[in-house]
């Protein structure tokens, strides 16, 4: 059986040679193979929540060219360097009130 993460979910976990078998324990190509199936899984379902978050965070559209997007951004951020003006770096903000609530138990784990 699977081991499940606090979600309940099935927790991808990596153990001896990748045989790609179907048992809860495998290497992460077989994992990420299963992107590649029709239908719902818990893998495809995290990925597009966290494209949805992404698109969120930087006030991007998904019907937009993402790339273009990108780019004006970038040379927004960049103008504002070169006019000396404040720029918010990369990570966590500065005074974010519970940085526990961003740490989870659920990840992936190498055996042995």
């Amino acid at each position: 059986m699977a081991k499940r993460g606090r979600s309940g979910t099935p927790c991808l976990t990596m153990s001896g040679n990748c045989r790609g078998e179907l048992s809860g324990t495998g290497c992460l190509t077989y994992g990420y193979r299963t992107l590649e199936l029709p239908g719902k899984n818990p893998l495809k379902d995290a990925h597009a929540a966290l494209d949805a978050a992404v698109l969120a965070a930087y006030g991007f559209s998904p019907k937009k060219d993402l790339l273009g997007q990108l780019l004006a951004l970038n040379l927004e951020v960049a103008a504002r360097i070169d006019a000396d003006k404040p720029v918010t770096v990369p990570g966590i903000p500065p005074g974010y009130p519970d940085l526990s609530r961003l740490v989870t138990a659920d990840c992936i784990r190498a055996e042995g």
